[in-house]
């Protein structure tokens, strides 16, 4: 069973990822145990076995970006940002390096930006995920 632009009746919020798969066109993404969550009679209610995928991604227009802070002794306190690109992404989530949640999502016409929170075994920080496509599909695996 699969639906296309299903915002807000199933949100990607809290989602964590599994895994991730890039095609030629696509750019599926694969949730862990705990899914998405589906709105059934006016309340949310997490389903499991789902995956998204982002049909005829712009892949040259993918802007990923990291947020961190560095804090040298409590006394010098930095925020800094860094670029990735999906390829890395996909290597480190698909390799249990990177654990990924969803936080929010906002769609417009042309795409969406999706505010992540991601985590390594020793720090936690901010991932910004500006994406373009045709449509995204929600699909119950």
């Amino acid at each position: 069973m699969s639906k296309e632009n299903c915002y807000p009746k199933i949100l990607l919020s809290d989602g964590q990822v599994d895994s991730i798969e890039i095609t030629q066109n696509d750019l599926i993404i694969n949730f862990d145990k705990y899914g998405l969550f589906v709105k059934k009679q006016e309340q949310y209610f997490r389903e499991q076995d789902y995956q998204i995928v982002f049909k005829n991604v712009d892949y040259e227009n993918i802007q990923l970006f990291t947020k961190k802070h560095l804090s040298i002794m409590n006394l010098i306190q930095i925020d800094y940002c860094n670029d990735m690109d999906i390829l890395t992404l996909q290597k480190n989530v698909n390799q249990s390096l990177l654990r990924i949640t969803f936080v929010n999502e906002f769609y417009s016409e042309m795409g969406g930006l999706f505010i992540l929170r991601c985590k390594t075994a020793r720090k936690s920080f901010w991932c910004y995920l500006n994406i373009q496509y045709e449509r995204i599909t929600y699909c119950k695996i």
